[in-house]
């Protein structure tokens, strides 16, 4: 009787610490993840706004007019300006050199899903000296060795670290593109607004003559100092 008591408390105890080390096993691989998707706070909005009718009539300004928006303005020479904005503006091109950056560690980021494979050839040509073993049996033929070592490495992502990479890397790469949008319309809108101007200064203020000296009466004009009036 004692021993089927002992039996069943050595049971009992064992089952307990099964029980802990799974609860432990699981408390650490839950610490490990990198944590939970991203998901959109809710919002509390109405059914319709009163503007509703309106914005299903209006239109996008970018369907009427698309990228080239300077051209309503009718102007040939604003036109060609503006095509020379993306070539000539250093901080569009500082804009972008940003964004090709971003689209490519986000290539690099999604590169760590995949398996790396390392190959490396080497070739060796050696030939043993003379010197160094000297006795009657030398040998001193030349002989060439070649080696193909193949290194292969694979983190899979367990924890989720490279798939929040990914994630921070394509949101860096969509703000980049953002602010060469940004950049873009900023120096198209400021060329635009100076080419405006200044061609409403040139018709609207024309170039103003002196005016010209009155005319000398023929009395009063004369060669030489002018006589003092005669006194009475």
């Amino acid at each position: 009787m004692n021993s089927a008591t002992e039996n069943c408390s050595a049971n009992g105890h064992s089952g307990e610490s099964l029980s802990l080390v799974l609860g432990a096993l699981l408390a650490l691989l839950s610490a490990c993840t990198v944590g939970p998707n991203y998901s959109r706070p809710p919002v509390t909005t109405p059914a319709n706004y009163k503007e509703v009718r309106a914005l299903n009539a209006a239109q996008s300004i970018d369907d009427i007019i698309g990228a080239t928006w300077w051209k309503i303005f009718g102007d040939p020479e604003l036109n060609a300006l503006e095509e020379q904005v993306d070539i000539s503006n250093q901080n569009i091109a500082q804009a972008e050199a940003r964004f090709r950056q971003a689209r490519a560690l986000v290539q690099a980021a999604r590169a760590a899903y995949f398996p790396t494979v390392t190959v490396g050839l080497g070739v060796t040509r050696s030939q043993p000296s003379a010197t160094v073993n000297p006795g009657p049996a030398k040998v001193t033929n030349a002989f060439t060795e070649h080696s193909l070592p193949i290194d292969v490495s694979w983190e899979l992502d367990v924890w989720g670290r490279i798939r929040r990479t990914v994630e921070s890397s394509e949101a860096t790469a969509q703000a980049s593109a953002a602010d060469l949008a940004a950049a873009k319309l900023s120096a198209q809108a400021e060329l635009a607004q100076d080419r405006r101007i200044s061609r409403f200064l040139r018709h609207r203020s024309p170039r103003r003559r002196l005016p010209s000296p009155p005319a000398c009466r023929r009395s009063s004009c004369s060669e030489g100092p002018m006589s003092p009036p005669p006194r009475d």
